[in-house]
């Protein structure tokens, strides 16, 4: 039966990836509907039962049915299978006992919740959890008869349902493999079990309904330094930082004035920093060497701005303070000055000249107040350029603009509670954003800084150069993340003499 909420509409999509409802936690689909005027439409499509269910995938597969993406249903996920009695206990073992197990077993091994887990840990440990959830239509099953074309299923289901790319699905079956690998090896189920599952080849190029993943493209020089530019002092910096040093986000959120050793710039004339905790500190002490530009951004960073009280060198919570402290000016405000206060006349019945400042607040309702907000910035810009001084005024009865003192960047600081007192990825990435979007400026994400830099060194130094400056642990990574494969260099040197 044709569900309500498709009458009289036309499928227009190409295939229906579930998500989930993040306060109910349904799961749903939203197709592309296309009505008979041309209109389209995405409507919310609920789907029966939890997420990963056997309910669910059958109600998917029956809304495909509807909408004429599937001629014939697939078999049902979970196979209805009598034991028998006379089972051992090792062919009784369910998979979801075999879940739970190992997943005790994961996170000793991995040291889960003890002071020395590091991150590589944690993501290891956010793998296997996501992982498992595949096997959830086949939680009840018997794990010794657990087989490859369920396997397949489950990764068909964490296809229509999640929509990711080829690595990531292709990590999380390699997950699985691994925990039915160790069951194996614990004697609890067969070894025929692992052999069988094992034969399932990864997703390649050829599987096309499955998106590749995407490619991290470094960000143009001329982009880059226009971002810096126009970015907010706290934002400029690190920006400035990370494409000097092509440092990983985390690693710029989390730097300390205290990890920071300054004892070779007179010397060497750079800084050496050492961050206590990195993506890759179980197989490498990261060692990042700041050069001249970094240092005198960093420099200018601590003489200007207020040292955070958390010690971190960057802090999102002095970023919004300097906002709060300064009155930008905003060129569409002054283009429409006479405007704003040819409206202002028009309410309160006096005349008003951009040489008054109304900051007198009285209860005349919502929209007078804020055109008065709105040319009470306006008076703020125009009074800073003509005077060179930031401050605040109020309006006295004989018209004569008197200046208060500004609040300090401290006493804003010290009341923004609510605010992070550092950066993390998500601000930085936030942030960044921001500023691309409302400067028209192409896209791009913090992680790509990183690309820039390492193909910067490529082709200006070496690839030995690139590995130890940016801390790469083999020559492979050099490769991704420069997508140069040559020392272009010395191909230069080298043809120079013999070529």
């Amino acid at each position: 039966m044709i569900r309500k909420q498709i009458v009289g509409k036309t499928f227009a999509g190409t295939k229906l990836n579930v998500k989930v409802k993040a306060d109910r936690g349904r799961p749903y689909v939203r197709p592309k509907m296309v009505d008979d005027s041309g209109n389209e439409s995405y409507p919310f499509i609920y789907l029966s039962g939890e997420p990963y269910s056997r309910e669910m995938y059958d109600d998917l597969q029956q809304l495909r049915i509807e909408l004429g993406i599937d001629q014939v249903a697939s078999p049902p996920v979970v196979a209805d299978s009598q034991m028998p009695a006379h089972q051992p206990e090792e062919q009784s073992f369910r998979v979801v006992d075999l879940v739970e197990r190992y997943r005790r077993w994961h996170d000793k091994r991995r040291r889960h919740g003890l002071p020395d887990e590091s991150k590589a840990d944690r993501a290891q440990i956010t793998l296997l959890r996501r992982a498992c959830l595949m096997l959830m239509p086949f939680a009840e099953n018997t794990a010794a008869e657990f087989t490859l074309a369920d396997l397949k299923r489950a990764r068909q289901i964490e296809i229509d349902m999640t929509g990711n790319c080829r690595k990531t699905i292709n990590e999380k079956i390699s997950v699985l493999k691994r925990m039915f690998s160790w069951g194996a090896e614990e004697g609890i189920f067969p070894d025929h079990v692992f052999l069988a599952i094992n034969a399932l080849k990864p997703l390649g190029n050829f599987d096309h309904d499955v998106p590749a993943s995407k490619v991290v493209h470094a960000p143009e020089e001329a982009d880059l330094l226009e971002a810096i530019k126009l970015s907010p002092p706290v934002l400029a910096t690190m920006l400035t930082v990370q494409m000097h040093t092509g440092l990983r986000p985390g690693n710029i959120c989390n730097m300390r004035w205290e990890d920071i050793d300054t004892s070779d710039e007179d010397e060497h004339g750079v800084w050496i920093y050492r961050p206590s905790s990195h993506k890759t500190e179980k197989h490498l002490t990261l060692i990042s060497v700041l050069g001249p530009h970094s240092v005198e951004a960093l420099k200018q960073h601590r003489d200007e701005m207020i040292t955070a009280d958390s010690g971190f060198v960057f802090s999102r919570r002095v970023a919004e303070a300097y906002r709060l402290s300064f009155a930008k000016p905003q060129e569409d405000k002054l283009r429409n000055a006479r405007l704003i206060a040819a409206r202002l006349e028009q309410h309160l019945g006096q005349q008003i000249s951009l040489d008054d400042v109304i900051v007198n607040r009285d209860k005349r309702g919502a929209a007078i107040r804020q055109l008065r907000d709105r040319a009470f910035e306006i008076e703020k810009t125009l009074f800073r350029e003509k005077t060179g001084e930031r401050c605040e005024y109020t309006l006295i009865r004989a018209g004569i603009l008197e200046p208060l003192p500004v609040r300090s960047v401290r006493e804003i600081y010290e009341k923004h509670t609510t605010v992070m007192d550092r950066y993390d990825t998500k601000a930085y990435r936030t942030d960044l954003y921001d500023v691309l979007n409302h400067f028209s400026i192409p896209e791009f994400f913090p992680s790509a800084i990183r690309h820039f830099y390492s193909a910067n060194l490529v082709a200006n130094a070496s690839r030995s150069a690139a590995q130890a400056v940016m801390g790469h642990l083999t020559d492979s990574m050099v490769t991704h993340y420069s997508k140069m494969r040559q020392d272009i260099n010395l191909a230069i040197e080298t043809q120079r003499l013999l070529g």
